[in-house]
């Protein structure tokens, strides 16, 4: 589909932060004859909204291609948000914990999901339910769903043809969408702590398997030796005993 069909503008992008050297190195790879997964967009009947596949929208952007593979599905602009909160966890440019924070917020931000639990919210975006909590506790999140305003709709007005290089287009772009993300993130400061709670629980989640494992593991040689002392003594007793037989035949 064409790339002036696809809106970037609704505040689907799930990451803290664009990666301007990602977009470069997919770019040169594209012009190496490397081909990308579709971008994943959502269709209101009206709007086509990019939910997965930054990166990939601003390389074709820079070397100047119109068009590019999309996955087409049926939905608004809050399935477009859901869906990218989740996307990138398993292909693409990794994410940092800061993407995945910003992704949490997003979900907590929106006044659609507020009665969400936050195994749902952990859900939808891919992380473990304790990161979920931790954000929500240093937010005060409130238990109870609260009513919030809709936003009123933007118009955008309809573009010309841009006389300046495509590439400083795109570069502009990116920067304004960095700025509202870094806005986000401030809101998502208090947030911080989590990453490190999140790191420690996953530490100690990894050697509590370990203890158990070796508990498990010196259970079995417990067993083993019970059994062989067991035979030892029997082996004792059968010396013994042919021993005896043994003298009393000598005499």
């Amino acid at each position: 589909m064409r790339l002036s069909d696809i809106r970037i503008d609704g505040g689907t992008q799930a990451r803290a932060k664009m990666s301007d050297e990602t977009v470069q190195a997919y770019a040169d790879a594209l012009k190496d004859g490397a081909e990308f997964p579709p971008v994943v967009v959502f269709y209101d009947s009206k709007d086509y909204w990019l939910a997965d596949g930054f990166n990939r929208y601003y390389a074709y952007q820079m070397i100047k291609r119109t068009e590019i593979e999309a996955d087409v599905r049926r939905g608004n602009i809050l399935d477009a948000k859901l869906y990218a909160c989740g996307a990138n966890a398993t292909h693409g440019q990794p994410r940092t914990n800061a993407d995945k924070r910003n992704a949490v917020m997003m979900v907590l931000n929106e006044g659609a999901w507020k009665g969400w639990s936050a195994r749902e919210v952990a859900r939808h975006c891919a992380v473990s339910h304790w990161f979920v909590n931790d954000i929500k506790k240093s937010l005060e999140v409130p238990s109870t769903p609260t009513k919030v305003q809709p936003e009123k709709k933007k118009t955008i007005p309809k573009q010309e043809e841009p006389e300046y290089d495509p590439i400083d287009d795109m570069r502009e772009s990116i920067a304004v969408l960095n700025e509202e993300l870094e806005k986000a993130n401030r809101a998502a400061a208090a947030g911080i702590l989590a990453e490190g709670m999140e790191n420690a629980r996953e530490i100690m989640e990894r050697q509590a398997e370990e203890i158990k494992t070796l508990i498990a593991e010196n259970d079995g040689l417990k067993a083993t030796r019970d059994t062989m002392m067991v035979e030892i003594r029997e082996l004792k007793k059968q010396c013994a005993y042919y021993q005896k037989k043994l003298k009393e035949i000598e005499k």
